[in-house]
């Protein structure tokens, strides 16, 4: 006996991905740059630190192609322990969640 997939599934599973539409600027550090590389501005991108650090407090912002958000991030080896969660909406009102580590 096969079993139907429910329709929102089936739907899913037809639609393309959603790549990220940002890079992170690491030439600076620990000054990064969070770019907008994508096609579309994005709105109420919000930057949280997760782990141990320090990551000044940024006000919810909108990002339109090509432009970036400047922060910093600072603490001792990072790179074992620390992330930074981009949240941010699309213009359809999709929220997205992607982490950067270091």
């Amino acid at each position: 006996m096969t079993r139907d997939l429910p329709p929102t599934v089936r739907r899913n599973r037809r639609e393309l991905a959603y790549r990220v539409p940002f890079v992170v600027e690491r030439d600076d550090a620990p000054r990064y740059r969070l770019r907008n590389v994508g096609d579309e501005a994005v709105h109420w991108v919000v930057l949280r630190l997760i782990g141990p650090g320090f990551l000044a407090p940024l006000e919810p912002c909108r990002l339109t192609p090509g432009s970036a958000l400047e922060f910093e991030v600072l603490g001792t080896e990072l790179a074992r322990a620390t992330s930074v969660q981009v949240s941010w909406f699309r213009p359809g009102g999709h929220q997205y969640l992607w982490r950067v580590t270091f």
